[in-house]
């Protein structure tokens, strides 16, 4: 690990959320001929990655380490976005499955089943854009609300009535 990160390209980020200070730090390098000496069916391996991820939440810090390999040339920035995307793709499939249950659904038809991925994902997005009168309600709160009060949110949603 201390040789990844004295010979490697490296980023750092630093933000502030939900009352917590999030430091995410990347290195990457293509120096890897001694990984492929060890490991000969990687002969396709370009890179390998890591990423630190140090969380100070009212002076508690946790540290996550995670590594990663490439069959691409990296470049640090690449593997930051490529590492956000990722965890930001997962973070919507946990809701949808939490939300909708779209793991249990088992729709055959592969027309059916992609109209029905798409329409949940809409609904995701409008629970997320739409006003309640209540702050920090979850997902399914939410859908409860809208359930009751449905005329009030299809105005929301279309505009005013006509």
């Amino acid at each position: 690990m201390e040789e990844l990160q004295e010979n490697a390209q490296y980023y750092q980020t630093v933000e502030k959320s939900r009352g917590q200070i999030e430091v995410r730090e990347y290195w990457v390098s293509s120096d890897i001929k001694w990984l492929c000496q060890n490991h000969p069916k990687w002969h396709k391996l370009r890179g390998i990655g890591m990423t630190r991820n140090t969380i100070d939440k009212d002076g508690q810090l946790s540290q996550e380490n995670r590594y990663f390999i490439f069959s691409f040339k990296p470049d640090v920035l690449t593997f930051a976005n490529c590492v956000r995307g990722h965890w930001q793709i997962e973070s919507m499939h946990w809701l949808l499955d939490v939300v909708y249950h779209e793991d249990h659904h088992q729709t055959l038809d592969k027309r059916a089943a992609f109209n029905l991925n798409l329409i949940r994902k809409m609904c995701l997005y409008f629970l997320k854009v739409m006003v309640f009168p209540k702050k920090d309600l979850s997902y399914r709160r939410k859908q409860r609300y809208i359930s009751v009060h449905l005329e009030d949110y299809l105005v929301q949603l279309f505009g005013e009535r006509g």
